[in-house]
């Protein structure tokens, strides 16, 4: 199925270059990319963010706190292929950080909804104005009274995931060992093996929680829901689940 946003158009690929169960220190495909099997299961094309376990949760790099409303420094015009920000004080960021994340406006009256994907961008330095390059073409005009909110792509520089409470969200869980800055395919849904933490339940939620990288039972509904126990695991083992990853 081919997908269209603005002008910019992806298909997913008919040939995958790297195995399912490989990792990769180049880059194969775009981030994100999904790989569907006939069986159900799922996979997300990711980078670690650290050296990750077979069978244990990730979740998203945590989020930082210097791209969230950034100042629009020149005008965009509908049609624009690029968006001059400012970044936020008190850090840095290496040239295509971003890459494949998303950028979007985050005032109601200048185009709040429209969502573009980061093609790339020198590095950014504390209050300094870049150019955040796009693949898609800018919907809603933006002046200097504009903000943006910038994000990384979910599965770029993953980790395992936080005791008790993720910092971000779910994304899956290595089929394989991977080293640190490495490519995989991580699954995000279907029958997969977790890291079991607590006394499962068949049928029951499961949660990240009280061990890094398992999953527990649901303690309360506010707890997100990553994966359903359909057999039961040994605490400190692993135990069969379908995967629910939010967003797949």
């Amino acid at each position: 199925m081919v997908e269209h946003s603005g002008d910019f158009v992806e298909g997913r690929p008919s040939l995958y270059v790297q195995g399912l169960f490989e990792q990769s220190l180049t880059k194969k495909h775009r981030l994100g990319t999904i790989r569907a099997l006939e069986d159900g299961r799922v996979f997300a094309y990711a980078r670690a963010g650290a050296a990750l376990a077979a069978g244990e949760a990730t979740q998203a790099a945590a989020i930082d706190a210097y791209s969230t409303e950034v100042a629009v420094q020149a005008a965009v015009v509908v049609g624009d292929k690029y968006i001059y920000i400012t970044y936020g004080g008190g850090a840095t960021a290496i040239a295509d950080y971003y890459l494949d994340g998303f950028i979007g406006s985050v005032m109601p009256a200048q185009g709040i909804g429209a969502t573009y994907k980061v093609r790339g961008h020198l590095a950014m330095t504390s209050g300094a104005t870049v150019k955040v390059n796009l693949y898609d073409a800018v919907r809603v005009a933006l002046t200097t009274s504009s903000k943006c909110t910038l994000v990384k792509h979910p599965q770029d520089n993953v980790i395992q995931s936080i005791i008790t409470t993720p910092t971000a969200v779910g994304t899956g869980v290595p089929p394989i060992a991977v080293t640190n800055a490495y490519y995989f395919w991580n699954q995000v849904k279907g029958v997969a093996q977790v890291l079991v933490n607590g006394t499962w339940v068949i049928g029951d939620a499961l949660s990240p929680g009280g061990v890094a990288g398992a999953l527990m039972p649901q303690a309360a509904v506010t707890d997100p829901i990553w994966a359903y126990c359909v057999r039961v695991g040994t605490d400190t083992r692993g135990g069969m689940v379908v995967l629910a990853i939010p967003g797949y």
